[in-house]
């Protein structure tokens, strides 16, 4: 999953802005890279059933009359009445499946944090009435613009992207979470102390380009215990008793790894499977930021107000799906393994099962399509106003969440 949050340097908010333009259709258009992942829920075939033509034809032999007396002539046996044949069947009207509903679906990027969103559309879509056409984008920025410029129905993201398309006018609402954790790991060299942040003096710290919520999670969970940003320089943070700093590597998403692998960094912050990636490569998980933060809103389903109001099926029927995967994947763990496993055909199989089981443990993945004021403030009133994200705050809970849909959704059982 990458999922953007705030850029720490201010300057930055204006570089920033023009990859977040909510109201760039073009810019949307050019960046959106649209690989078809799926078309589930084909229309089915029509079924026709005929009866069968059926006809009862009742003549009976004429009956002879009784013995008569010589003299007499015989009498006439009338010929027994004609029987009608029955009424004809009428053919039986043709079974004409229902078509689905073909919305499309703009994901930041593929990842494993988003497996919800894969059990939706495998298992949930067709029933629900709808075909997903899931796109992935170049980012949460590209996922926000696909959705303001009516190339898709839903975009899947950082809920602070949404919100900053709203802040410059777009009309949109986040209906649904993802993930209700704050799901990235920093990992590194077996040198480094598990939990120590003293261990991280000197050190290089490889994160996804900002603005980014890996970025901002790595200096918040430092800026927390005290260390302090360079005023000049967002990637240089500086421990409290004036060591050597941690600096930040910024590379780009998928590459967090392979920097550490390559020397480059010492550490790297990412989600999973890139997490799981590196422990079977030798590293070792350093920090868990779903242990450390708890309920965190941190990725969104969210669709534009015009749907809302003039297609509030559609909408439903893509958040009960995604509700339905989100209880599926806690009661089948196994399952939703395997699910994961074919999404992600190229990954090592036991990578998969060990990134999904940690998030499962972590509490990654939600129970429901539940948003708590809590997991909302963690982000916004706490996260990104502390690392100066380019938003207006505050962040009023009632203006950018629309939960009715998930209110319903949640009551569902599977």
């Amino acid at each position: 999953m990458t999922v953007d949050r705030g850029d720490l340097d201010s300057k930055a908010e204006t570089t920033n802005d023009q990859c977040e333009s909510a109201s760039s259709a073009n810019d949307a258009q050019s960046g959106l890279s649209r690989r078809r992942l799926l078309r589930l829920a084909a229309l089915g075939g029509v079924g026709l059933t005929v009866g069968g033509l059926v006809e009862a034809c009742g003549g009976t032999t004429p009956a002879a009359g009784p013995a008569a007396a010589p003299a007499a002539k015989p009498a006439e046996s009338k010929p027994a009445v004609e029987s009608k044949p029955a009424a004809e069947s009428k053919p039986a009207a043709p079974a004409v499946a229902k078509a689905k509903k073909k919305v499309v679906v703009a994901q930041a990027i593929q990842t494993l944090i988003y497996l919800p969103l894969y059990v939706a559309i495998d298992k949930y879509a067709a029933e629900e009435g709808i075909e997903v056409d899931l796109q992935t984008s170049q980012g949460s920025a590209l996922a926000v613009q696909a959705l303001v410029a009516k190339e898709a129905h839903f975009s899947v993201h950082d809920p602070a992207r949404g919100v900053g398309a709203m802040q410059k006018g777009a009309d949109l609402r986040l209906v649904a979470p993802m993930v209700m954790r704050a799901s990235v790991w920093i990992y590194g060299g077996k040198n480094i102390k598990p939990n120590d942040v003293d261990s991280w003096k000197g050190k290089t710290l490889a994160v996804q380009q900002a603005p980014t919520t890996q970025y901002s999670l790595a200096q918040w969970s430092l800026v927390r215990k005290g260390w302090k940003l360079d005023p000049a320089n967002g990637d240089i943070i500086r421990p409290p008793d004036g060591g050597q700093p941690l600096t930040l590597v910024q590379v780009k998403a998928g590459a967090e790894t392979a920097s550490v692998l390559g020397g480059r960094a010492d550490m790297a912050i990412s989600v999973e499977p890139d997490t799981s990636i590196g422990v079977s490569k030798g590293l070792q998980v350093l920090w868990s930021f779903p242990q450390e933060f708890g309920p965190f809103f941190f990725t969104t389903v969210a669709t534009r107000t015009d749907l809302v109001k003039n297609e509030p099926d559609t909408v439903q029927a893509l958040v009960n799906a995604v509700t339905k995967a989100h209880k599926f994947v806690h009661k089948n763990p196994a399952e939703a393994v395997a699910i994961g496993r074919k999404w992600f055909p190229d990954a090592d199989p036991a990578v998969v099962e060990a990134a999904t089981r940690r998030m499962l443990d972590e509490g990654v993945y939600p129970a429901d399509s539940s948003v708590s004021k809590e997991a909302f403030d963690a982000n916004f009133a706490k996260l990104l106003p502390e690392v100066n994200y380019p938003l207006n705050f505050p962040v009023k809970y009632d203006e950018v969440m629309e939960l009715s849909f998930a209110e319903k959704a949640n009551k569902l059982t599977i």
